[in-house]
């Protein structure tokens, strides 16, 4: 998996990405997925799963808050590989980026950027 993105903490053995792929050929499978993503997705399961996780965390003497980003626009580049598009966002609990002179160039000082290829 990728070394530096956000990806890096999804380890699975080739099994499991066997079993994986079977179970999305498997129609059945697929509607209970689509059923899950969606139960997951609606604004009142997260305001839930968000409440549970807070109270957990809580009780284990962390304060945890949830950071919604605010879509500002997205980039799209293609070449002939494929296309990716990065989501710019904002959020008042995320600081702004840094811009510094340095050397010859420039330095952008950002939050983590977790970047994904959609082609």
């Amino acid at each position: 998996m990728e070394e530096n993105g956000c990806a890096n903490d999804f380890d699975i053995s080739s099994e499991e990405a066997a079993r994986l792929k079977e179970a999305f050929k498997d129609k059945k499978f697929l509607k209970l997925f689509q059923e899950y993503l969606e139960d997951v997705n609606s604004a009142d399961s997260k305001q839930s799963y968000e409440e549970e996780i807070i109270s957990l965390e809580k009780e284990r003497g962390f304060e945890v808050k949830f950071i919604h980003p605010d879509p500002v626009y997205v980039m799209k580049f293609t070449d002939s590989n494929g296309k990716i598009f990065i989501n710019i966002c904002k959020n008042q609990h995320v600081r702004e980026p840094t811009f510094e002179k340095k050397n010859a160039g420039n330095v952008i000082a950002l939050m983590k950027l977790c970047l994904f290829n959609c082609s």
